[in-house]
Parts: structure tokens; C-alpha cells; sequence
């Protein structure tokens, strides 16, 4: 470690300059220096006197350590000193001086507020420069936006000892005209926000720091602080300002660098722009790769680990992030291999359950849609508050009120939940109770608009039963644990919004207050504890003070290292630079100088670039790559560019290797399954497309469910076609109309009905627009109908249902009794003659022979094959049932296509041979069923199946091409 007093013309403090070379960690050498510098009194070491400036909080933390240590090596003891950041370095030795003004400071909070305020009361003529089109009066969301927005500018600014006005006179010199308008109204904005604060009796933090400087520097009191930055390369002017203000401080800036290069650093230690323009990247120091995107930058460190094979632990190695978004690509990567990584940013407060709850909850207070109360309720922590207050189904498992709201949302896709139910009131009874439940527990947030702050209470309510420590199965479950920690950070929030003035609250809706109060949780992190096998990922500017001797370094893109300004409407880099602000000048030779230091104060570091960012966005190397003589750039090109080089992701470490068939095997039937106590006429069907699904399906009641509803199926797109013929079919005063523009009027009233029955007054727009293709089915359907009167056809019956009263004989069994609905029988007043009609909806005209046979052809009997039994078993059951009484029997469809020209009756043209053949196999068929066979079929192509996953077979189906008949599916 040496020493160089350096001095600049207007720093009338002598600072030292300490240099550690950078061969060697710095917290560790810092830590030396200071406790040999300091008071000493054996059996103690007093660094009370002492304020360590660090460049983070985790080198403060790790500062501390290192004075502990050095001092255990001592035998003595420690007093520690104060630790602190720049940005908190400033409070800290300002906290001496006598205030100016008595006023308090204003929170973070209350600022926002009143910049909120001032913008919200401007007129829009003199807000026009910075917003074209400013916010409405009551949008508190974009005025907050706006405010932070300004915000933001006023402490960029003040940590450059500069005013909005300092700006305008900057912007003309330059002439950047447009530039000065709009600096013009953010100063007339900061006066209107002093004013508002000062109208509270709060004062700006900014200005009140400025205020205790100026005092400091106007009266000088004496201090005798001993002050040390270790590893501080960049301040901005308001801390020098701090720094100079009392000759009485007695200030080292420990630079971690070798001394031969002190002329590349200030007298405070920090860099010097345009210093370090030479600086490279040392092939020699550092392994250089190039990966593909995000993911293959996370699999290139993986890579990386394995080649270490062991010889480093876990604590010895430091994973950065140029680029803060790889934290998640990196750690789910490591989770395959098996292994686990530890951000030290924390977890962001609104990737919470609590929060992402808090979110559920405002976005279903804001629209009370279908679609938010699914995603409210099954929230986990939503289910379980539930699954405690309920007594929701028979086992009380959550699982089945889901599927029941599923049902219900699936069968009525309605726009708005309000407690108005459609339906059958067995069919949302339990989903009543948890729409009321739902809506007592989030009672404290409705009511009328009121200050913002005065929300707080009912959220706490609400939060309170939600996260009740009784709710807790174990409550000392390191999951308990981290979550008590989420909601008293929580807690804080709220705190701090209801801490500012009532009078700037602004008075919102429970919604509104809802996301401003969201708002505030961005910038909140919580801390996970940190476990031996952990390794730990750094942001960039976090790495230079961590002592790890490896290091992997990912990220490393223009835009991220070095960090840049590229669009920034208020600040582009040309008036940061007149104003002397931090610009990308500065910022490249603060990473220049970081990355050396990095390369030559550890013993093995990687250094990753990416090709591609998550978006499939093109990333440029970072130009300290790009440093160096012909030889090394032609080669760092060849390796940059090259496609060759990249590393695409092959394989993710630790996912297991496809193997020839699937893991999953498909299960296994029970032993003994439960025989049918009857059958419906279109499960025949289902058993002859596969047994092993119609088990599936039929014995063992598995089914299809989701919450992703949002338009008609094919089966309801179909079911209320049915009810609409079914309605007009059993009115006999409609039955019996000829005209077809009668006919039609009053098939789409009736249309109308069952729309209002089924979805509501309002359903949405996607429903509106399929009810819409319906009628334009039903308008064919009149005509059909008007031919159909005028050949002497009348509807005798429509729905008629057959539930268990006729029976197939089964010889040498018990008869099996049947189910089924006829849609339509018709009679021929001329002839006699009877028509049996199944409606079908599907998107083409197909006809009974190619449903029931897959030809239009028959063949002989011995070579005929049956894939439905529907029709036959229709005419076996209405003449067993005594409906009909003739033989001339006609069967068919009236097919109700995409295409209106396909509208039409298609007859069936089978011989009572053809029929009875039919009823032979279906009675083969319930044999087989008591027999137990129930065979996969391989060959099973039905385009919506349910069980595709579980047979492995293609599940991917096209809708639109979907042959669907939903009677059949019911």
C-alpha cells in the first residue's frame, strides 16, 4: 500500500490518496489501513470517529467483516465506524449543522405529492412544451407518472448542484432551443412545488442539504472526522462540495490501482474522463466468449462452473450481471443443473405473492370481468384464505370449485360478474358463496372516492385476514419466515404513503389508490438469506469491492457496460455533458477502470457477450472490447463476429436426455372398472372410436376443464342452435308458421331469448359476433323450413328425451337400459311418413353415411363397419318406446353448416337389414363393455380430444376443421 497527497486549485482539504495495488483484494487491504491509521487503546480499536464511504451497501457489509477480522487477529476489539454509501454519505456529515430553515423534510412520498400537485394545477397551455397532451383531471395514475418524471430530473440536478435555470442557460448556449422551453415550464413547475411544500410545512430535501452546505461552508465548525472512501471512483458535485467543507476532516480516498497510475485519477480518487481510453481487455487475464441469447449466456456459465471441476467453493466464485435481467434466465438454468444461486439485489418486492395478489385484487375492484375474478381466485394465497372460510364441496377439496366456476364461465362466458346468475341454480350455488365471500372480504375497498392515505386502512384489513398467522400450518417454515419479511416491507409502503399531508393526498378511487400505492413498491427488494452452497450474482457496479478470486461476467454489451445515454428527451448527452453531469464519457472510463481492475485483481475471470437479448433484439459487444492493437482486435473480431464462435444452447445442463419413447408411461386401468348402469346413444359411439377413452370418459368421469373461456366452443356454439330449433319446435303456434319471413323473424327472437338466458344482456363482443353466425344459420334454416312445410313435412315432436325407460336385450344378460334426445320427429300430413332428425352444426355438410360409416357408400353387411350407432339406435328406441307406429320410417340429418348452401335434410338410405345390423353391435359392444375391454385404440384421430396427453397421441387440432358434433360430446 502507498500514499500521494494530491491537491487540485479549488479543494482547499488535503486528501490523501492511498493506493492499493490491485493485485490484491481491497475491502481486506482498506480494512488494514484503517485499523492501523485509528486509535488504538488496547484491548480496543475505536473507529467511532470514522465514516467509511463505500461504493454499496453490500461493501459496507463486507467492510465491517473485514475489520472485525483484523482486529480478531489483534486480540482486540472493535468499535465500528460509521458506514455509509455516497448517496448516504452526504446526510451523514451534513447532520452537524445547524438548520437553517426549522421546516421538516419532506419524504419521498410527500415530494412525489407535490410534484403531482404542481403539474395537476398548471393550466395545459403552459404544461404543452413537456406534454402535448397532458393527462386528464381525474387519470392521478399519468399525473404520477409525469411527477416521477420530473422528479427524477430535479435530483439529477441537485447532485449537480444545479437548478432548472442552470439548465435554460446550458440548452441556449448550445442552442437547443426546444430544450430551454420545456426547462422553462420545469422551473416554473420547482417554484409552484416549493411553494407546495412550503404551504405544508415541509421543505425539499434537496434544498434543505443545499441550505446545511452553504451553512457549512459559510461557518466552517470544527469536526475532526476522520473520513475514508475506499473504492469511490465517481461523486458528483454536491459530495465534493460536502467533502470540502470542513478543513478540519481529515479525508483519505483509498484507490484500489497501482500508484504508477495515480495521474488517472482526481484528488478524490475517482476517474478521470478520458484517462482510460487504452484500457483492454487482456486475453492473456481473461477468458472471452460469445453466446447466442439469454439462455445460452446461462448455460455458457454453467459450462463454465463444470470446468472448474470442484476446485473452487462455492464462496470463492461471484457471478455479475452487466445486464440485471440474465438474474432470471441464470438462476432457473442453475435449477436444472442442480444447483443454486443467490441474487444479492434481493427479490423484487412485486414478484410477490403479496403483491401480485395486490394486483389480482386492484385489477378486479377496477372491472369486475369474468376473467379477473378467475385469476383473483386463484391466486394461492386467494385459495387458501378460501379453502379455510368455505366449506365449498363435499371433501372440501379447491379443486372442485374451480372446475364448477370453470363450468359456469365455459357455459356462459359472461362479460361482468355482479352476483346476477344465469343458469340453474344447482349449477353456481358453491360459486355463489365464493363471489359473496371474495366480495365481504374486499368490503373496506369499496365505497366512494377519498384520500388516497385513508385506502391504506382497508387494504390492511383485507391483507390482515388474507396472511392470518392462524392460516399458518407451520409458522416457523422458512416460506412463513420470507413472507413475514415481504409484508413488513409492505408495511412500510403503506406507512410511508400515509405519513405524507392529508391535505396532498389526492382523493382517488379504492382502484386508483390501489396502483399508486403499487407504484411504490418498484424500487423495494427484499433480502434472502445467503446459504453456504449458494453462489452469489452481483450487479455490475457491485463487483469491484467483492473479493471472490473468480469471476464470471455476463452482459458484457454495449448499453451495459459500458452504461449509456442514448434517448433521454430532457438530458441527451450533449447537455449532460455542458452541465457536467455523469455522461457516457464519464461512465466509460468508470467501467474501463472497473474492468481492469476486475481482470487484475482476480485469479480467474470469464467475461460473456451476448448476440441476442430476451426480445430476439440484436446486442452489440461492448466497445471495451474493442480496445487494443491489429493483432488483438483482428482476432476479438473474428471471435466477436464469427457465427462459428457463438454458443447456441444444445441442451440445458441438467435436463434429462430424450430418450426413444416417453417417460410417461399411459396408466392403467383399474383392475375391476364400474360397469354403466345405462348408456347414452352416442357413447356407443365414443367406445367404437376407443375403449381405453371411453372408460376414461365414461366409467371413470375424468373430463376436460380450464378457466380459458372467451368464446363459444364448437358444443356451445352448437348447443344453442339446438335450444333455438328446440324453443321454435315446441311452441305450436310457431311450428306451424309457412311464411319464411315469419319463420325467420321469429327463429332469431327466439335466437335472442336463449342468448339472454344463457349469457346475458351484455355478453361480450367475441360471443355477440359468433351469435351473429348463428343467425346467419337460422336464416337458412327458415328457409329450409318453409320448403320442408311446403312438402307436407309438420314437426310432430322436438328434444324428446329418453332417459332409462327403453332397454337394449342383451342375451344372457340383463338388458342394458338406454338414453338419449331425438331432436326433431317430423310427420308428413299427406303421406304419414315419419322423420327422425338429429340436428348437426358442424362446419360442413357431412352425411349419416360418412358419420356412421366414413363413406357415402354402403357395402354388404358382412363388410360393414360402424363408426356411430346415433341414427339406428334413435329408430330402436322411439319404436320400443311406442313414438312411432309405422313402418315407413325416413332417417337423417338437417345438416346447419358454415356455408348456407348446405343447409338441407340428408336422408340416410339404410335397409331394416342396415338397422338391425346396428343394433347387433351394439349389443356386441355392451357385451364387451361387462366384459372389461377396453384396448387403446392407436390409431385414435378425433380432432378435440381430452385425453391426447394422456395416450400420447397429437393434441394439436385445428377448431375451424374440427368435425364436431356436440350432442355427441355432451
Amino acid at each position: 500500500m502507498t500514499h500521494s497527497q494530491a491537491q487540485s486549485a479549488p479543494i482547499s482539504t488535503r486528501i490523501n490518496r492511498v493506493f492499493v495495488d490491485w493485485s490484491r483484494p481491497l475491502l481486506s487491504a482498506a480494512a488494514t489501513w484503517i485499523v492501523q491509521s485509528a486509535e488504538s487503546h488496547a484491548p480496543v480499536v475505536d473507529l467511532q470517529r470514522y465514516c467509511c464511504i463505500v461504493p454499496g451497501r453490500r461493501a459496507g457489509r463486507l467492510l465491517l467483516g473485514a475489520l472485525l477480522r483484523c482486529c480478531q487477529a489483534q486480540n482486540k476489539a472493535l468499535l465500528p465506524p460509521t458506514v455509509c454509501t455516497p448517496g448516504q454519505a452526504a446526510e451523514h456529515l451534513l447532520a452537524h449543522v445547524e438548520p437553517i430553515d426549522e421546516r421538516a423534510r419532506a419524504d419521498a412520498w410527500s415530494t412525489q405529492l407535490a410534484w403531482l400537485h404542481a403539474l395537476h394545477d398548471c393550466d395545459h397551455d403552459t404544461l404543452r412544451p413537456l406534454f402535448a397532451v397532458p393527462p386528464e383531471p381525474d387519470d392521478w395514475l399519468a399525473w404520477q407518472h409525469m411527477a416521477q418524471l420530473i422528479s427524477g430530473l430535479h435530483e439529477t440536478l441537485a447532485g449537480g448542484r444545479l437548478g432548472f435555470t442552470d439548465v435554460i442557460e446550458r440548452a441556449e448556449r448550445l442552442e437547443m432551443l426546444q430544450q430551454g422551453d420545456r426547462w422553462n415550464v420545469m422551473a416554473v413547475l420547482h417554484e409552484r412545488y416549493r411553494a407546495i411544500l412550503k404551504e405544508h410545512q415541509l421543505i425539499d430535501r434537496h434544498d434543505s442539504r443545499e441550505h446545511a452546505l452553504q451553512r457549512a461552508v459559510a461557518n466552517n465548525p470544527p469536526s475532526n472526522r476522520r473520513i475514508a472512501m475506499i473504492g469511490v471512483v465517481e461523486l458528483n458535485a454536491l459530495m465534493r462540495g460536502v467533502l470540502q467543507s470542513n478543513e478540519t476532516d481529515q479525508i483519505a480516498a483509498i484507490v484500489h490501482a497501482p500508484e504508477v497510475l495515480e495521474e488517472r485519477f482526481d484528488a478524490f480518487g475517482c476517474v478521470r474522463t478520458g484517462c482510460w481510453s487504452d484500457a483492454i481487455v487482456d486475453d492473456e487475464r481473461v477468458s472471452l466468449l460469445v453466446a447466442d441469447g439469454p439462455a445460452d449466456q446461462a448455460q455458457q456459465v454453467l459450462r463454465t462452473l463444470a470446468s472448474f471441476s470442484g476446485t473452487y467453493a462455492a464462496d470463492e466464485i461471484i457471478l455479475g450481471m452487466g445486464d440485471a435481467s440474465l438474474a432470471g434466465p441464470l438462476s432457473r438454468a442453475a435449477a436444472w443443473a442442480g444447483l443454486s444461486l443467490h441474487d444479492a439485489a434481493g427479490r423484487a418486492l412485486t414478484t410477490t405473492a403479496p403483491c401480485r395478489l395486490l394486483q389480482c385484487i386492484t385489477d378486479w375492484i377496477g372491472d369486475q370481468s369474468l376473467d379477473n375474478f378467475a385469476v383473483l381466485i386463484r391466486h394461492p394465497d386467494m385459495q387458501r384464505w378460501l379453502q379455510k372460510q368455505l366449506a365449498v364441496s363435499n371433501n372440501g377439496a379447491i379443486a372442485d370449485w374451480l372446475t364448477q366456476f370453470d363450468s359456469y364461465r365455459a357455459e356462459h362466458i359472461q362479460q361482468r360478474i355482479s352476483g346476477t346468475w344465469l343458469g340453474k341454480a344447482l349449477s353456481h350455488r358453491t360459486i355463489a358463496d365464493v363471489f359473496d365471500a371474495v366480495q365481504a372480504l374486499l368490503a373496506p375497498l369499496a365505497g366512494a372516492p377519498q384520500p388516497c392515505h385513508k385506502w391504506c386502512a382497508g387494504l390492511r384489513i383485507v391483507f390482515d385476514a388474507i396472511y392470518d398467522p392462524a392460516l399458518e400450518s407451520d409458522p416457523h417454515s422458512n416460506t412463513v419466515v420470507q413472507r413475514i419479511r415481504i409484508l413488513q416491507a409492505f408495511e412500510n409502503t403503506l406507512t410511508a404513503v400515509e405519513s405524507a399531508a392529508a391535505a396532498l393526498q389526492p382523493v382517488t378511487t379504492a382502484e386508483t389508490a390501489l396502483r399508486l400505492i403499487h407504484s411504490q413498491l418498484q424500487d423495494v427488494h427484499v433480502a434472502q438469506e445467503l446459504h453456504d452452497d449458494q453462489i452469489e450474482m452481483l450487479g455490475w457496479l457491485e463487483l469491484h469491492t467483492d473479493p471472490s478470486p473468480v469471476l464470471i461476467l455476463t452482459g458484457f454489451n454495449d448499453g451495459f457496460i459500458p452504461s449509456a445515454v442514448s434517448a433521454d428527451i430532457f438530458l441527451p448527452n450533449a447537455l449532460r455533458s455542458a452541465l457536467e453531469l455523469p455522461d457516457n464519457d464519464s461512465r466509460y472510463a468508470r467501467d474501463a477502470y472497473y474492468t481492469q481492475a476486475a481482470q487484475n485483481s482476480r485469479s480467474n475471470v470469464t467475461i460473456i457477450t451476448g448476440r441476442r437479448a430476451s426480445g430476439d433484439e440484436p446486442l452489440t459487444p461492448s466497445r471495451l472490447l474493442l480496445s487494443g492493437d491489429d493483432e488483438l482486435l483482428t482476432n476479438r473480431a473474428r471471435l466477436l463476429f464469427d457465427e462459428d464462435s457463438t454458443t447456441n444452447i444444445s441442451w440445458p445442463a441438467g435436463l434429462p436426455r430424450t430418450i426413444d419413447e416417453s417417460g410417461f408411461t399411459i396408466p392403467d386401468l383399474p383392475d375391476v372398472m364400474p360397469p354403466p348402469s345405462s348408456m347414452s346413444v352416442t357413447a356407443f359411439r365414443s367406445y367404437l372410436a376407443c375403449p381405453y377413452r371411453f372408460a376414461l370418459g365414461s366409467l371413470l368421469g375424468l373430463q376436460h376443464s380450464d378457466d380459458q373461456a372467451n368464446e363459444l366452443d364448437a358444443m356451445q356454439f352448437g348447443n344453442v342452435l339446438h335450444e333455438t330449433l328446440r324453443r321454435f319446435g315446441q311452441d305450436n303456434s310457431l311450428k306451424q308458421l309457412a311464411d319464411e319471413e315469419q319463420i325467420c323473424k321469429t327463429m332469431l327472437g327466439v335466437l335472442d331469448d336463449v342468448a339472454r338466458d344463457k349469457f346475458g344482456v351484455n355478453p361480450p363482443i367475441s360471443v355477440r359476433v359468433q351469435l351473429s353466425m348463428i343467425s346467419q344459420r337460422l336464416r337458412a334454416m327458415a328457409a329450409l323450413q318453409t320448403q320442408l312445410r311446403s312438402e307436407g313435412w309438420e314437426i310432430l315432436e322436438t328434444e324428446i328425451a329418453f332417459k332409462d325407460n327403453v332397454s337394449l336385450d342383451i342375451s344372457g344378460q340383463e338388458p342394458m337400459p338406454l338414453r338419449g334426445v331425438i331432436d326433431r320427429i317430423d310427420r308428413n300430413t299427406s303421406t304419414g311418413s315419419i322423420r327422425i332428425i338429429d340436428y348437426k352444426t358442424g362446419e360442413s355438410a357431412r352425411t349419416p353415411h360418412n358419420s356412421h360409416h366414413g363413406r357415402e357408400t354402403l357395402v354388404d353387411l358382412e363388410a360393414l363397419e360402424w363408426f356411430d350407432l346415433q341414427l339406428p339406435l334413435y329408430d330402436y328406441i322411439a319404436r320400443a318406446a311406442g313414438v312411432v307406429h309405422t313402418e315407413d320410417v325416413e332417417l337423417g340429418y338437417i345438416t346447419l353448416p358454415r356455408d348456407s348452401r348446405g343447409v338441407a335434410f340428408r336422408k340416410a338410405q339404410w335397409s331394416r337389414e342396415h338397422l338391425d345390423h346396428a343394433v347387433h353391435r351394439a349389443r356386441a359392444i355392451v357385451q364387451s363393455i361387462r366384459a372389461g375391454k377396453f384396448e387403446r385404440n392407436p390409431d385414435h384421430a378425433f380432432p378435440m380430444d381430452d385425453f391426447a396427453r394422456l395416450c400420447h397421441t397429437e393434441f394439436f387440432a385445428s377448431f375451424a376443421t374440427a368435425e364436431f358434433d356436440a350432442e355427441a360430446e355432451q
